[in-house]
């Protein structure tokens, strides 16, 4: 508490240095784990110390650490999420040069020991959102549907991805996939979303389907 009273009267009074006060409290919760019972009496000493030092910034602060602490008790409900996929692939080296091309997945290392039975690529696309590629070793013949997605079957279905541009996305797919390049696989047929955001249906090198979306740009305010 010393130390970020100490930061405050240094301080300039503008959003970078109240950022980097709102940081040194971020990195003390990651590290130590701070409670509630002391984050919340924490932000009250740095309000009062704060309003104290320099009134014109009050309203500014006021709603700087109102954001701060509803993202921090959101932060606090969350008590999971989600990991990771694991697809058995036929082939590990060309669906792993798929999803890497593709998706511009990055490889990650593998943790565990080798295995005599399959072989193993873990991927990361985008944030904390893994990708586990498996090949059995011993028999790759055993296939659970020819057909992705066929009704009556229970199990997985798709993946999803979101990607920033669909015209972009469409002329890497057709530039790096043999299987698209190839025309084992006929081009995607553009559709439209409920919201009207561009989808396409594409499939890995194994048949798996994937929803491909395109992020909608966010609403410019109509206020002046």
């Amino acid at each position: 508490m010393v130390l970020l009273c100490s930061k405050l009267d240094d301080a300039q009074y503008n959003f970078s240095n109240i950022f980097s006060i709102v940081h040194l409290i971020q990195a003390g919760h990651s590290t130590n784990s701070l409670p509630s019972q002391i984050l919340e009496p924490l932000a009250v000493m740095l309000r009062l110390h704060f309003v104290r030092k320099n009134k014109p910034m009050k309203k500014s602060f006021l709603l700087l650490l109102l954001f701060f602490n509803a993202s921090f008790a959101i932060a606090q409900k969350s008590t999971a999420w989600y990991n990771h996929t694991l697809l058995d692939v036929k082939n590990l080296e060309s669906s792993v040069d798929f999803y890497t091309k593709v998706f511009q997945a990055d490889t990650i290392p593998y943790p565990f020991p080798p295995s005599p039975e399959y072989i193993v690529k873990w991927l990361r696309v985008g944030e904390g959102i893994e990708l586990h590629l498996s090949q059995w070793i011993i028999d790759t013949t055993k296939v659970i549907s020819e057909v992705p997605s066929e009704p009556r079957l229970v199990g997985f279905v798709h993946l999803g991805f979101m990607v920033i541009s669909m015209d972009a996305f469409l002329k890497r797919l057709l530039e790096v996939s043999s299987d698209y390049k190839s025309g084992k696989y006929k081009q995607p047929i553009m559709d439209k979303m409920p919201n009207g955001a561009k989808t396409i249906m594409i499939q890995d090198p194994d048949g798996n389907e994937i929803h491909i979306i395109e992020a909608m740009p966010a609403k410019k305010s109509k206020k002046r």
